[in-house]
């Protein structure tokens, strides 16, 4: 449920201007797109509505948001003020402006300011001049006091049980939407070939305070380990046989410092100067089914690997314990399904290993097919395969 802006909102002013209109509450939910027991909640048991469905009902009254709430005195002339004011959630203005909810969240914190372009475009969204949202950027939110679902979640992953600090009386449930996937990159060392690099690509996703109040917390929830291999300087099987078991499956495609005729013949666009090996992947269960691997394997390929010359090499075998026939058999189906998502094709000499060229525009189309921009997947934060990035704390440093 969208957590309400502080503030104060008028009940009596909402009940008024529905009788005026000679609409029962019923009437106005259906004109709204609401249950009507929510409607009820906003006039008779004190509920207030979150910033969007203020929105709505000012909307659908023919007033303004002014005229059904008032905020909160130290939060009067801030960005959040203007936002709620103009019946805006945090992600409906994101989206209007072109940015991430990440970065308005820091516009309202005031962690950063928006550029001078973004200024304009945000007051005439809003609907003030550019006096008063100068005035706003200027005054940052004030911070939140008591609990929050925020400081919920935090003090539960730093520490307390998970799922029990979030279902403790008194609390909120442990179901939260993730959304804005990202892709954070780290190298692990260990190759002893200089031409080689060894990566871990996490993949993190933000649970912000529903409607948009409050710090993102950043959950972790998956991670993809790769290779990069310079060409043309040393032996690339040693190199691959000198690291994992998984890594040396490859080496049976390289021939001294390059890749073996018959590969390059496939892919003969233009020569190869390195490699990109797509190592073991792992997605948290409460996140699959939403391409979120090929989505992680596809930007590791456009920020890690050169736009022309590299080839892109994975193995479509399930890693860990082996499997009966049958069952591996599905498995590697799926896996070759997967890699394909990302424009990855079988190698015609090789078919149990899956590659391809940047040179070709496939890889660059794929990527265009799995956007995550506007994903948000609810989960269960109690979850054993889910886990805080304890480097996101401030969250100021994320963003």
């Amino acid at each position: 449920m969208a957590i309400p802006p502080p503030g104060r909102f008028d009940a009596q002013r909402l009940r008024e201007a529905r009788v005026a209109l000679g609409l029962s509450q019923v009437q106005l939910a259906q004109r709204m797109g609401v249950d009507p027991g929510v409607l009820n909640s906003w006039e008779t048991r004190g509920a207030r509505p979150s910033a969007g469905n203020l929105g709505r009902v000012a909307f659908a009254l023919g007033l303004s948001v002014s005229d059904l709430y008032l905020s909160d005195s130290d939060a009067v002339g801030t960005l959040v003020d203007l936002r709620v004011q103009a019946g805006l959630t945090q992600r409906q203005l994101a989206a209007e402006l072109g940015v991430s909810q990440a970065r308005v969240s820091r516009w309202e914190r005031g962690l950063v300011r928006p550029t001078p372009n973004q200024a304009g475009r945000y007051a005439v969204i809003v609907g003030c001049d550019e006096d008063t949202l100068s005035a706003a950027i200027d005054r940052p939110r004030p911070a939140k006091r008591g609990l929050t679902r925020e400081k919920v979640v935090r003090e539960a992953l730093e520490g307390a049980p998970l799922g029990a600090a979030l279902a403790a009386p008194g609390r909120f449930g442990a179901k939260v939407a993730l959304s804005q996937p990202e892709v954070r990159y780290r190298s692990v060392g260990g190759c002893e070939y200089d031409s080689c690099m060894e990566w871990l690509a996490e993949l993190v996703m933000c649970h912000f305070g529903e409607d948009g109040f409050g710090d993102p917390v950043t959950i972790v929830v998956g991670e993809l380990s790769f290779l990069t291999i310079r060409l043309n300087e040393e032996s690339v099987w040693a190199t691959l046989d000198s690291l994992s078991g998984d890594a040396e499956m490859f080496g049976e495609l390289f021939e001294a410092d390059y890749v073996k005729p018959e590969v390059a013949e496939q892919f003969s666009e233009l020569p190869f100067n390195s490699v990109l090996i797509l190592m073991n992947a792992r997605i948290a269960q409460p996140v699959r089914g939403h391409n979120l691997g090929a989505w992680m394997a596809a930007e590791i390929i456009a920020r890690m690997a050169s736009a022309t010359d590299t080839l892109v090499l994975a193995y479509p075998h399930p890693a860990g314990p082996p499997f009966d026939g049958t069952t591996e058999e599905r498995a590697v189906r799926k896996l070759r399904r997967h890699w394909m998502k990302i424009g990855l094709t079988p190698i015609d000499e090789y078919p149990h290993v899956m590659g391809q060229s940047t040179a070709y525009a496939v890889l660059n189309a794929a990527r265009a097919q799995l956007s995550c921009e506007h994903l948000e997947v609810p989960v269960d934060l109690s979850h054993e395969e889910l886990r805080v990035d304890s480097e996101a704390w401030p969250a100021s440093r994320l963003f």
